[in-house]
């Protein structure tokens, strides 16, 4: 559709002359502060429950405390201290997802060093990810050798000197105190700065968007779901897509390109997980993406909050629509 047409759709439904495709509208917000959401009148699917939906930025401690003492309803995402806070607390219920979140470092391939698989190599034997994941305990983590929790594969970490007096620029998002990004930036600046290698931490909220495109220096630190392996092939962006099925030199090959399409093109459970197994394994000796560790997402309600659960999208708020507090039991005495 051409951009004016888009234009003319998205203002008519602002406007209220169609039926929105959310429960939910803007009414008010705050930079930094704020967001409130009101009940849409136009919504053309069920009435939602709850009138209004507020939408606070607070520190997650704060934040933890608040929800146990039901000043908050949801936290969706938890940091190792606020889980540690919040799992055994009755008046809560902490959500974690099936499967896991790869914490990875992206190098941009198109220039040097890092379009060097020694040096790669180099960067992947100095960071300590067991270091990382006994920072964010009690949350679970372990460390990463791929996307998918597997056994050490064999490797032999070049000399460090390869990395000495080099400059990282690191792409990183929003930093949240206590966050796991933190956690991890923090470790990889140490770890990085004993072998001679400075760090220049870049915080942008646009992180997915630019490593998709591409359109970095140095290194960017992501987490993606682990569903699909394409997201960590670090493959040709082109013609608004990953470019999946094309080579992109010397890390996605025509094997790893043969490989996805054999994964993809699977209709059998067991065949497909012996396909990626592989698939993966051959991708550790390319590395296109430094593996760090793989965690699980987290999240908090209420108790009495029915109807969050993780979602096939990897959304909390996938139903929010249905979503309800429990009837107050009433307790009647003669």
């Amino acid at each position: 559709m051409p951009d004016a047409g888009r234009d003319v759709l998205n203002r008519s439904t602002s406007e209220g002359k169609l039926p929105g495709g959310s429960g939910y509208a803007l009414e008010s917000f705050e930079a930094g502060s704020k967001l409130v959401l009101v009940r849409n009148a136009r919504f053309s699917g069920p009435t939602p429950v709850f009138e209004r939906i507020t939408v606070t930025e607070d520190d997650p401690m704060e934040a933890a405390r608040k929800l146990i003492a039901h000043e908050l309803d949801v936290l969706p995402s938890l940091t190792p201290d606020s889980y540690e806070l919040l799992k055994t607390q009755k008046s809560v219920r902490v959500l974690e997802q099936p499967g896991e979140l790869a914490w990875m470092l992206v190098p941009n391939m198109k220039a040097p060093p890092w379009d060097s698989l020694e040096v790669r190599q180099a960067l992947l034997g100095v960071i300590d990810r067991e270091a990382i994941v006994k920072a964010m305990a009690p949350a679970p983590a372990r460390v990463a050798w791929g996307w998918k929790a597997s056994a050490a594969y064999p490797f032999v970490a070049p000399r460090a000197e390869l990395l000495k007096g080099l400059h990282l620029k690191l792409n990183v998002g929003p930093r949240t105190t206590g966050g796991t990004n933190s956690l991890i930036i923090d470790q990889v600046i140490s770890d990085l700065g004993k072998v001679g290698v400075t760090v220049e931490v870049v915080e942008t909220k646009e992180l997915y968007q630019t490593v998709q495109r591409g359109e970095f220096e140095g290194m960017a630190l992501i987490s993606r779901d682990t569903g699909d392996p394409g997201r960590f092939m670090n493959a040709k962006w082109a013609n608004g897509r990953v470019q999946l099925d094309h080579t992109a030199d010397p890390h996605f090959d025509e094997e790893m390109v043969e490989r996805y399409d054999a994964w993809v093109s699977s209709l059998y459970g067991e065949r497909k997980v012996f396909l990626e197994a592989a698939m993966q394994e051959a991708w550790f000796k390319r590395l296109p993406m430094i593996p760090l560790v793989l965690t699980s997402r987290l999240a908090a309600v209420r108790a009495d909050l029915v109807g969050p659960e993780w979602g096939q999208a990897d959304s909390l708020w996938w139903n929010l629509n249905d979503w309800t507090f429990e009837e107050p039991v009433k307790i009647e005495s003669n």
